[in-house]
């Protein structure tokens, strides 16, 4: 499948040290995020978003691979409007090199920003929701 998406997903390896020495090799498999509405919630992130999809099934959606590890998991609770730290205390930051182009993609998909870009010495940041009101943003790091 091309890419399609609005970022490009930076590969890392991480080790973890441990009481007992370190774990080899060690990374996020998938990040899950619950979602009330699978299907929608697939949609959003694989179309209008643009992860890639790696697989598949009637429960489970996971997008990317070790560079983009977000995947879904039907069961998650309905959605009651935005949902702030005390309902989710995740915020997806997705890298994008180009924050403005990234942002009119999204606006241009029906995804509406949540404020404006905010720029610090880290970088800038653009807030969003997805369908079932769960925070996600984009992040332009400085060159």
């Amino acid at each position: 499948m091309p890419f399609r998406g609005i970022f490009r997903p930076r590969i890392t390896s991480t080790i973890m040290p441990t009481h007992g020495g370190t774990v080899p090799d060690l990374h996020v498999a998938y990040a899950v995020l619950y979602g009330a509405d699978l299907p929608v919630m697939a949609t959003f992130y694989g179309e209008t978003v643009g992860l890639p999809v790696a697989s598949r099934n009637e429960r489970f959606v996971a997008f990317g691979d070790a560079a983009a590890p977000l995947a879904l998991e039907a069961g998650g609770p309905e959605p009651r409007g935005a949902r702030g730290k005390g309902q989710n205390p995740t915020l997806w930051q997705f890298a994008v090199p180009d924050i403005e182009a990234s942002v009119a993609v999204l606006a241009a998909r029906g995804v509406s920003i949540e404020g404006a870009i905010k720029r610090a010495a880290f970088g800038a940041l653009a807030f969003f929701r997805d369908p079932e009101g769960n925070p996600f943003a984009l992040l332009e790091c400085p060159a």
